[in-house]
């Protein structure tokens, strides 16, 4: 599952790159892995049911129409589609079926009562009201039912049927006479969609396939000189169909929520970009190329029960055949679930927001639904509530329960990590405040920047502190305008990651308002750093100017400490223009003197002394501020490091 996991982060990360500053709104692209094709040469259905020609009719008047008609079917086991589970299809005559849609109030809505958009396979691409949704297409075209009454005009009868099987629904399209031109009798084509079952345990999502037989005439058709027709039609028209999958809503570049299965390898080269935003439609038949191969979207596994929202199981390692497979929440929820959550945070490439994965895991206090209005704005739903569908009645800019979208932040890491440090008991939690404990200050509305340090030519090493004493969950993020090097934190319960320049910490415990919870070690040519995007436990927090040195005396002597802060050791580094001799001490914030590491000449050149963190005496010091100073040839220059068990 973990691989399946990956695979979706990529063509994330793949898509952001290709249309930056889109938010992702695709849906369907995230329930397969991709298009293939695979060695399964189309054979006749035996012992299916023959749908009857009468009931394929168009709504709301169910109207007989064997030109743009449904037929209603049962499914024998019930299948999710794009995050619902179905338990039933309509058949459409022109080469596709559709599950409907579940409205906002979860009733079951069919198809359109427009026939304008069933007749016309460019609906697979774009979203407009007329238009079918939750399509599955293995050739979407503008296609014609002939009952037997018309076989005295050279036609082929169409047979349209499905069977029922435990672990597979296969509908099969016989002789149907596709792209419709009432007087090209041979073009009549056969094909087949097959849902298999989810194997699954935690989803009814199954995997789909298709699969094309032969096209042109038949023998079925009465020959013209029984008929008293003129010769017999060989003309053929098999382009412009499509095929593929549709979602709900809009997808990539405002597009609609689709796959096109054409890209499958055969047909057309597989490309996921491709996949997800290009319209081309067939030119050729069959959409494989070779008879022998069929097209196959697998399914990837899911968690369909709406209660795991913010369970915590981001990396979804509660997955049949992970690790945690069947085990209680103490053993599904660990550390890297709260380190992808600060991930896509620190990075920029936010978590796949859709219903039922990675952001809909890590929502773990239930503040982070959203959805899109009908002008494309963000908007946050302000309720948190148990379930993810409540509360929807309020919200009329939205119609389907699909559009309906996740995030997390770095709060959420941090009550992933309260809970696994014991402090909380359960997720997801949703209480209005998080229980405290020890000595508590709930004013606190910000943390601040402690007194820089210099690190070595323009890169500094900047603490960060709580603004006052405070216990509990901590989820900070900002953004610096240098280069963040390093981020490091004191304490083994608080996580820290850090991009080109984001900073993200979350963590737990008891936090002083005189001692840093973090250091950041941060570049700039600048004698000032910028700190903006702010938060702190999902509160905004006005952006900061950090003052920087413009210039420090004996510039010849450049010095820089690292790890610092050092819990164990640390390395000086020295670089000197001019050979004389030198003295490197370290001394304790009094002035005291601690440690001579190095007393004699040195040549100009990089040289580099270990620190130990202990005195004279060889005995460990303790935690806090740490002057080391050199001093020779007429300059003194000095440093602070900080010690940190």
């Amino acid at each position: 599952m973990r691989r399946l996991f990956f695979l979706a982060t990529g063509i994330l990360v793949l898509m952001m790159t290709v249309f930056p500053g889109k938010q992702l709104k695709a849906q369907v692209f995230g329930e397969f892995e991709g298009v293939q094709l695979v060695n399964r040469p189309f054979e006749f259905l035996q012992g299916g049911t023959a749908i009857p020609y009468q009931n394929f009719v168009v709504p709301p008047n169910n109207t007989l129409d064997l030109d743009d008609g449904y037929a209603e079917v049962q499914l024998p086991f019930p299948f999710e589609f794009n995050g619902e589970v179905f338990t039933k299809v309509w058949i459409n005559v022109n080469g596709f079926v559709t599950f409907g849609k579940v409205t906002i109030n979860g009733t079951l809505e069919g198809p359109p009562t427009l026939i304008a958009g069933t007749k016309n396979p460019n609906a697979m691409f774009y979203d407009d009201p007329s238009y079918p949704v939750n399509v599955i297409a293995p050739f979407w075209g503008d296609h014609y039912f002939r009952p037997d009454s018309v076989k005295f005009k050279g036609y082929a009868p169409t047979t349209i049927s499905y069977k029922s099987e435990p672990d597979k629904f296969t509908i099969e399209w016989k002789n149907l006479n596709i792209n419709y031109f009432p007087d090209f009798k041979a073009s009549v084509a056969d094909f087949q969609l097959i849902l298999y079952k989810s194997t699954d345990p935690y989803s009814a999502q199954g995997d789909i396939e298709f699969r094309y037989g032969t096209v042109g005439k038949r023998t079925e058709q009465i020959p013209y000189w029984q008929t008293g027709l003129p010769g017999f039609d060989e003309r053929l028209f098999t382009n412009n169909c499509a095929v593929g999958i549709k979602g709900e809503g809009k997808g990539f570049l405002q597009k609609a929520d689709f796959m096109n299965a054409l890209f499958n390898g055969g047909y057309l080269p597989y490309d996921p970009v491709k996949v997800v935003t290009d319209t081309v439609k067939t030119t050729e038949w069959t959409p494989t190329r070779n008879n022998a191969l069929s097209i196959f979207l697998r399914a990837k596994k899911r968690f369909n029960i709406a209660e795991w929202w913010g369970d915590g199981d981001v990396d979804f390692s509660k997955a049949a055949g992970e690790p945690h497979y069947n085990k209680p929440q103490n053993r599904f929820v660990t550390i890297n679930d709260a380190r992808l959550v600060m991930r896509a945070i620190a990075t920029n490439v936010p978590l796949d927001s859709i219903r039922r994965r990675a952001a809909y895991h890590a929502d773990v206090n239930h503040n982070g639904r959203f959805y899109y209005d009908t002008l494309g704005n963000r908007k946050s739903i302000p309720w948190r509530t148990m379930n993810y569908a409540d509360s929807m009645h309020r919200i009329t800019d939205i119609s389907s329960l699909k559009q309906i979208m996740f995030q997390a932040d770095e709060y959420d890491a941090a009550l992933i990590i309260a809970y696994i440090s014991g402090r909380i008991p359960y997720l997801p939690w949703i209480w209005d405040t998080v229980p405290q404990y020890g000595k508590v200050n709930n004013e606190i509305a910000s943390i601040r920047f402690g007194e820089w340090t210099r690190v070595n030519e323009n890169t500094y090493n900047i603490p960060v502190y709580v603004d006052a004493n405070f216990a509990g969950p901590i989820g900070a993020k900002f953004q610096l305008d240098g280069e963040v090097v390093a981020v490091n934190t004191n304490d083994e319960n608080v996580i820290a990651m850090n991009g080109k320049n984001n900073v993200v910490i979350s963590g737990v415990g008891e936090f002083a308002a005189n001692k840093p919870f973090a250091y950041v070690t941060v570049a700039t040519n600048n004698n000032e750093i910028n700190a903006s995007n702010i938060r702190f436990n999902e509160r905004d927090i006005e952006s900061v100017k950090i003052k920087l040195a413009e210039g420090i005396a004996g510039d010849e002597l450049i010095m820089a400490a690292y790890p610092n802060p050092a819990n164990s050791t640390t390395n000086i580094a020295v670089s000197i223009d001019n050979s004389s001799n030198y003295e490197l001490a370290i001394f304790d914030a009094q002035g005291n003197l601690v440690k001579v590491l190095h007393k004699g000449t040195l040549k100009a050149g990089q040289y580099s002394f270990n620190w130990n963190l202990t005195d004279e005496a060889g005995k460990k010091v303790g935690n806090g501020v740490y002057i080391y100073r050199l001093t020779g040839n007429g300059n003194t220059v000095s440093n602070k490091v900080v010690v940190s068990r």
